[in-house]
This record gives C-alpha cells, structure tokens and sequence, in this order.
C-alpha cells in the first residue's frame, strides 16, 4: 500500500530511500507493557543504542525494553553508504505520527536531533527551533495525552565523553521514567475560562469586581501598536486579566476603562504576574501614566531562573514545556498585525474578537505557568 499514498500522508514511493537500503522499512519492535515508546533516528542508531539504553533503564527502573517498551524510528530505513536528506525524513514522518496514534504510549522518549525534527513537524505552533532548546526537557504533551521527554542520542553523548553530559543524560532518562505514572496537567475547558469584554460597562463591572475582591494573584496583558511606546500616536489596544488558572478576561482600552484599570494597577494588594514585566511596566508608565504595584513574578524570568538556556523564554515554548499547549489558537491569524514593519504595527485593523482571545489566552498562560515555576523554585528552596 506505501506505493499509493499520497506524499504529504507518508509515502514509501516517493521518499524510494528504501531502494538498495541495509535496513529497510522497519517497522514497531517491542511489546510496550508499560507504554514507553523510543524514538530513534533510524533503526541503525537503534541498534548501535540499545545496549547503553537498556542499561540506564535495568539499573534504575528493572524495565525491560523488549517487553516493557517499543522502538521505533524517525526514519524507518538505513543505508551505510548514503545520508538522508530532509525530503526523506519529511516523508516518514507521517508513519511516526500514526504509531504514535495507534500505541497511545503514556511516555515518549525522542533521542537526538533527526527524532526530534520527524516529531515536532507539524505538532502545533510551537516556536521548536532546535533540540537544544528542549534536550532535557519532560513535557506534556496533550495533544497525544502522554509525556514526552527529549534528549541527545545515546551515540552523541558517548561520543562528547564528557561525564557531566552522560549523568545529565541518564538522570533525565530516570526523571522520565518516573514522569510515566504521573498524571497530565488538568484544567477547565479554554471555553469555560475565557470571558471577553465586548462592552465598555461589561469590562468596567468586570474590573470593579476586581478591586472589590482583591484576587490573591493576578496576571495581566498588552496588546499594543508597537515594541516601545516613546514615539506619538502609540496606544493600548487590549488588556487582559487572568485572576486564576482557569480564568482569563480581555477587554478593549479605552479613555473610559482606562482610571479602573489604572486603580487596579496601582493596587499593591493584588498581586500580579506579567511575562516580560518590564515591557508591560514601560506601557502602564507611558502610556497611562501609571506605576504597577504588587509585581510578583515574570514567567520568562521564571523559564530562565529553572534553565539558562538561551532564547527559551517565548510564552509558545514555555506553554508547551509546562503545560502542554502546543496551539495558542489561532496566532499567526493575529500576530501579522502585531509585527512591526517601522515604528508601528497595524493592530488597529485586526479583528476584535480574535485579538481578545490572542490576549485572554496569554494571560491564562502565563497565569498557568507562573504557578508551576513559582511551585518549582520554592521546592528547590
């Protein structure tokens, strides 16, 4: 049947990597009894793996990976004489995503770059980069309701012989095992959390009920015409405020919102979260003429107090880690008006509702994730 699927589904035919391969068309190995499932470049680098694989997961966990797991590859075929190129792997990567679909393994394990690329190809919207920015990561992952751990190809790491790496390796592998049992994050529908404001009575009401109760913690977010606001003629186009996990609220600013939102600002009673703080900071002083008081916590300052890794703060990559969100619902839609082309961008001509739940949902997020990484750091303490 390969030879008569179309292309973009996975397609033996067109891919004809397997023609003259050592190893050809491998397909699922193991039993899976407890639902691990390893990803591998290609079945070669399976088994020159396996022995050091099977060892970390004998001596720590008595797993079994004949019985208790499966194997399987980003590239299902291997020729000693010949590297595949990116059109190979692009067309086996829809045979890793229907295993997946089928096994529906409680934790994946993708080892090195090439598995990390097959799996994170068209997986949500994700900023994914790189496998570095994830290699010891252990995340959930929603979408395939399982946990999925990525790290360096067992080859790589022997090959660096540098023992920090190898312990940080096998460690991770360990976490990861232990991950398995542990229950996804569960919240309320996004459809039960999300309010917008369409009316500027409605967001009054909702910010005077704000100030009235005082919400123990709160997270707030901009959306605006442009990176900084010293030029003339920026504003605030939407504000959002998150007063739980699963409660987000956005509204359009306007000179009649704006004293409520500015008493809520300057209210040090309420604490408040923002990603990027100093960005919202510079918008609430500039713009409305306000100080922020109550500041507790920043989730990218969050991401890079528990890992100091360059460029991995982006809200889309720490939703993902921790929470799982691989989709942040319609982004390119609205981030095209948020992209500045000169001093300004051209929020103001993007659609209302759209741009309200781009904001409702970062709010929520960041919300979201501030209590898993304020969680964390205060358990290291």
């Amino acid at each position: 049947m390969d030879g008569f699927l179309l292309p973009s589904m996975g397609s033996c035919s067109a891919c004809r990597y397997y023609i003259g391969a050592d190893l050809k068309k491998q397909d699922v190995i193991g039993h899976g009894k407890k639902k691990i499932l390893l990803v591998f470049s290609d079945p070669k680098e399976w088994a020159a793996s396996k022995y050091d694989v099977d060892d970390v997961f004998n001596k720590h966990h008595s797993i079994n990976i004949s019985e208790d797991c499966w194997v399987y590859y980003a590239l299902r075929c291997w020729k000693e004489k010949s590297t595949p190129k990116s059109k190979h792997l692009d067309l086996c990567e829809p045979f890793l995503k229907k295993k997946i679909k089928e096994l529906k393994p409680n934790l994946i394990i993708v080892f090195g770059e090439r598995a990390f690329k097959s799996y994170t190809k068209d997986h949500g919207t994700v900023p994914w980069r790189g496998q570095y920015h994830w290699d010891r990561n252990i995340c959930p992952d929603l979408a395939n309701n399982c946990w999925v751990c990525f790290v360096q190809s067992p080859s790589r790491v022997l090959q660096d012989k540098i023992k920090t790496t190898e312990l940080l390796w096998d460690q991770t592998l360990q976490d990861a095992l232990a991950q398995a049992s542990e229950p996804l994050p569960e919240y309320k529908p996004i459809s039960e959390c999300v309010v917008l404001y369409d009316t500027e009575r409605a967001a009054i009401k909702f910010l005077k009920s704000v100030l009235k109760r005082r919400p123990k913690l709160t997270a707030f977010d901009y959306e605006t015409s442009g990176l900084q606001p010293y030029v003339k003629g920026h504003f605030i186009r939407t504000c959002a405020i998150s007063c739980s996990v699963n409660h987000s609220a956005a509204f359009e600013l306007t000179p009649a919102i704006i004293p409520y939102l500015v008493k809520y600002l300057k209210d040090g009673q309420i604490k408040k979260i923002a990603q990027n703080m100093v960005y919202e900071l510079i918008w609430s002083r500039v713009i409305l003429r306000s100080d922020v008081k109550g500041l507790v916590f920043d989730p990218m300052l969050g991401t890079h107090v528990l890992d100091n890794r360059k460029s991995i703060g982006a809200l889309g990559m720490t939703a993902f880690r921790l929470l799982g969100v691989d989709d942040l619902k319609g982004r390119a839609n609205v981030e095209r008006y948020l992209k500045s082309t000169g001093e300004f961008n051209t929020i103001s001509k993007a659609p209302i509702t759209p741009l309200l739940t781009y904001n409702a949902l970062d709010s929520l997020y960041e919300h979201r994730a501030a209590k898993k990484q304020m969680d964390a750091i205060n358990h290291v303490k």
